[in-house]
């Protein structure tokens, strides 16, 4: 740690404080305490920039904190108006100020006042309009005081007529500035402030949004959603934000043969960088928005109106902010913003657009924030700074039809064909082949097993841009004979029934459905301490939890399991037992109905396909 951080935060502990930020020239950076009796800190992941704007002024940007700390040495802070504007609108209220004589300490409100007092009497007739127009927009962002203001700025100096002929250039370049656009985030503040619903909403209409129909945990969440609301009576349309790839392995032909309702965005739409014309409710953005954000915008809208749903729900990023933000347009009377990971590294890439839209969704009553575990609730919550509980809890479900039980002749026919010896031992995964799941430590993992047990072999079902690269891995390491890679799986129920121990190796997880599918097929499971994956399964009865994420501690938990038949024996009967209980069907939608303020129904379809089979 360098002697200048040292110095602040022994200036800090001076000032007995357990979280402040730190600005420099370049940067604010929050730190937090760590050992409060101590006052050990260390930096959080809140963070932001100190830049000059296109006009020259100095700006910071802070997430909230009401009544937040913060530590400087840079004299600008005492004297500007945008810097101390900006932090007591984050709720920065106490400033810091580190001097050869000492720390002062200000309010950065007070600091603001006294900066547009001298403002005012040290600026020349033309430019004190544009201070008096700092000063208002100022009252009106902290006090919605303009009128007052204004009104009492004209009775006294009759401002009007003392400058109305000198200061004609002046009032044109403040209309300009009044008129200029919006940035992005007072934009989708906008978009989500109250308003009536610009439709006529049916009462048992829900729309969900999913990113596609692409084959995936969280596609496959929202298909069994969709069956389940159906059964109850609802009407249920699903919305794909991308449509499916060439080539690409989807569930197009599963939900054909359930008969769900389904809408996907053409590639124009979401590619679209021309301007066109636009719904009514989104015509007000269209000189603050990009032509391909807006277009996106539009096509989500016109999908939303055309269906008239009481409910939006969305799942995962993308389709919670392009949804999310359409919905709240629209005055949709119930958005559901729903997570079923922990942060990812696409929002940490564009954290800024995500942050500014998960800021205006939470600025509404109309929506709730879920996530499909405690872990990545936690971890939402802490990113976004949000308060604790701020995010409800909707786990995964486990549909009846999602894993069937395959006749003796079937699963025997499967192993003959995957080439396994009568007797041998099969360690399995079910995982998209992408960074987060880490395929390539699951093959160092399965070279550890098959070391010391030469009657094991091991299935990897799945496919991903990674896939070129396990298989490079499987060669490198002379295991072509003992891994069978299976890609795109068409019928999972196939692979747990020939398996003996169902391992996952992956960096984060939400809660992961495979988990879940595994235990209610009987297998065992291993899997690594990390998101939620402690809350799918029980640890020590139905499967082993890795806290070391290794190679080796993967392979231990495997081997324990293999080394003690009786234990094995007792999870394959306790696993699907404990599935059925925590993660079935009716506690599931009982608790979305409940999220999505609707009642529960009992009105079955027919046709509505409950008893079909879903794959992965």
């Amino acid at each position: 740690m360098s002697s200048e951080i040292e110095d602040l935060l022994t200036y800090a502990r001076g000032l007995g404080l357990n979280l402040f930020v730190f600005c420099d020239r370049d940067s604010a950076v929050e730190y937090e305490t760590i050992d409060p009796d101590a006052k050990v800190y260390r930096p959080t992941n809140r963070q932001g920039p100190i830049a000059i704007d296109a006009r020259g002024h100095w700006r910071v940007v802070l997430p909230p904190r009401w009544s937040g700390h913060v530590l400087t040495r840079s004299p600008e802070f005492m004297n500007s108006v945008f810097l101390n504007f900006d932090l007591a609108s984050r709720g920065y209220f106490h400033l810091h100020l580190i001097t050869a004589a000492g720390i002062q300490t200000r309010s950065s409100l007070w600091l603001l006042w006294a900066a547009l007092l001298a403002r005012v009497l040290s600026a020349s007739a033309a430019g004190v309009l544009g201070a008096l127009k700092v000063l208002s927009t100022c009252l009106t962002g902290m006090f919605g005081a303009l009128r007052i203001l204004g009104a009492t700025l004209t009775r006294v100096f009759d401002v009007r007529r003392m400058f109305s002929a000198a200061t004609a250039g002046a009032r044109q370049r403040i209309h300009a500035y009044l008129n200029q656009p919006k940035s992005r985030s007072a934009v989708f503040r906008s978009m989500m402030a109250r308003r009536k619903t610009a439709y006529h909403v049916v009462p048992n209409r829900i729309l969900l949004v999913t990113p596609s129909f692409g084959r995936g945990g969280s596609e496959r969440l929202t298909i069994d959603t969709a069956q389940l609301l159906v059964h109850r009576g609802y009407d249920v349309c699903m919305l794909a934000l991308q449509p499916v790839e060439p080539g690409q392995a989807s569930y197009m032909n599963e939900i054909k043969a359930l008969g769900l309702s389904i809408q996907t965005l053409p590639r124009e739409a979401t590619q679209d960088h021309s301007v066109r014309a636009v719904s009514e409710e989104l015509r007000l953005y269209e000189k603050d928005l990009p032509p391909w954000l807006l277009n996106f915008f539009d096509a989500v809208a016109r999908v939303t109106k055309d269906f008239r749903p009481a409910v939006v729900h969305c799942w995962l990023g993308q389709a919670i902010a392009i949804g999310g933000l359409a919905a709240g347009a629209l005055g949709v009377p119930r958005i559901i913003a729903h997570q079923l990971s922990m942060v990812q590294e696409d929002l940490l890439e564009n954290q800024q657009f995500y942050r500014d839209a998960y800021f205006a969704l939470a600025r509404s009553r109309a929506v709730t924030f879920a996530s499909n575990s405690k872990a990545a609730a936690v971890d939402y919550e802490r990113w976004l700074g949000f308060r604790r509980h701020a995010f409800r809890v909707l786990t995964n479900v486990l549909h009846p039809s999602t894993v069937r039980v395959p006749s003796a002749q079937e699963v025997s026919n499967f192993r003959t064909q995957l080439g396994l010896q009568p007797g041998a031992r099969v360690v399995a995964t079910m995982i998209r082949m992408v960074p987060e799941k880490d395929p390539e430590l699951w093959v160092e993992a399965a070279a550890a097993i098959a070391t010391l047990r030469p009657d094991v072999r091991f299935v990897i079902g799945g496919y991903g841009v990674l896939e070129d690269a396990v298989r490079r891995k499987v060669s490198e390491l002379g295991l072509e004979d003992r891994i069978t890679m299976l890609g795109a799986v068409t019928d999972v129920v196939l692979v747990y029934a020939a398996t003996d121990i169902f391992m996952l190796s992956s960096r984060t997880e939400g809660l992961p459905c495979v988990l879940l599918e595994a235990q209610s097929a009987g297998c065992p499971v291993v899997a690594t301490d990390v998101g939620g994956n402690a809350e799918a399964f029980q640890d020590g009865v139905t499967g082993h939890l890795v806290r070391h994420r290794s190679a080796q501690a993967l392979a231990e938990a495997v081997l324990k399991i293999l080394d003690n038949p009786d234990w094995a024996r007792r999870a394959r009967v306790e696993a699907p037992r404990y599935v059925e209980a925590s993660f079935g069907p009716d506690p599931y939608l009982d608790k979305a109905l409940e999220i999505y303020g609707l009642p529960r129904r009992s009105i079955e379809r027919a046709g509505s396909g409950l008893s079909g089979r879903l794959r992965l």
